[in-house]
């Protein structure tokens, strides 16, 4: 499993700063939508200028519950001011017949692409509000604070996590990040890294290529990076291989006193070190 602090901790600290706003489920997905955006580098856009809190209490359509624009810092002025014809896209949110949210974007894809809102996700509110919330809010007044979908206690930690990396990463890699590239494009910015906008699976099996010391240095890139390097299941799996080609420490343990013990379990995390430590010593010879 992909460590989830880095998103979890962003999203409560979003969260946090616009509770506000939240008198309701949908407004509680909007505004985790709206932290996927700034995280993967836009702002918020209104009135000409960029804007720090959205605003949640405007009175849309039936059907629209929302809209938001968002742009690119590098497109507006050092305080935030843009110009009448800088480039934005705008996310629409609509509710649908089960009550979920569905989004659609206008924006830089219509010139290019012709003329159609080619970018839409769906996100089921049962599906993610609970966890969303279990991650956000730490106890029960703040739940009720806000008058959300209350979720089950009963369901484990790791679970919750893992239903909020899926929200994240549906989220950027299928509307974030693909938007990230068009807006770049249209405006003719810079590209982000390459390997960052690969969608997450793709960047853990390239990960599985390299070898652990590589993944080692991979992570000192950015914090970003040492994020995505820090998943556990490659991890493991890596060291089990370069395990096995130190025979001198096969079946034994390397205690704090320096005694060695036989027929010993080693943790993963443990055999990572020793593993590290063995290529840096024969690199130093």
């Amino acid at each position: 499993m992909v460590n989830t602090d880095y998103e979890n901790a962003f999203l409560k600290k979003i969260v946090k700063e616009e509770v506000g706003n939240i008198d309701a489920d949908y407004k509680l997905l909007i505004i985790s939508v709206h932290a996927v955006f700034l995280e993967s580098g836009f702002v918020a856009f209104e009135s000409n200028r960029k804007i720090d809190r959205l605003n949640l209490c405007k009175e849309w359509s039936e059907s629209i519950i929302f809209e938001q624009k968002y742009t690119l810092p590098s497109l507006l002025s050092c305080d935030g001011i843009g110009h009448d014809s800088v480039e934005t896209l705008t996310l629409i949110y609509v509710t649908n017949s089960m009550k979920d949210v569905q989004v659609y974007v206008h924006g830089p894809l219509e010139q290019r692409l012709g003329g159609s809102n080619l970018f839409m996700l769906c996100l089921g509110k049962s599906h993610f509000i609970p966890s969303i919330k279990f991650v956000c809010f730490d106890n029960d007044e703040e739940n009720e604070e806000i008058g959300c979908f209350s979720y089950s206690n009963s369901d484990s930690e790791s679970f919750h996590q893992s239903r909020v990396f899926e929200f994240w990463k549906i989220t950027k890699d299928n509307l974030a990040l693909p938007l990230l590239i068009e807006l770049c494009y249209k405006t003719g910015l810079t590209f982000p890294p390459s390997f960052m906008i690969l969608p997450m699976d793709i960047k853990l099996k390239i990960l599985g290529f390299l070898r652990v010391t590589d993944i080692a240095n991979m992570a000192c890139v950015s914090k970003e990076m040492k994020h995505i390097c820090s998943n556990n299941d490659i991890l493991k799996r890596k060291i089990e291989e370069e395990f096995k080609k130190i025979s001198d420490i096969k079946r034994i343990f390397l205690d704090g006193q320096g005694r060695l013990e036989g027929n010993v379990k080693i943790p993963w995390e443990r055999r990572l070190l020793y593993t590290l430590e063995c290529k840096f010593t024969r690199h130093k010879d």
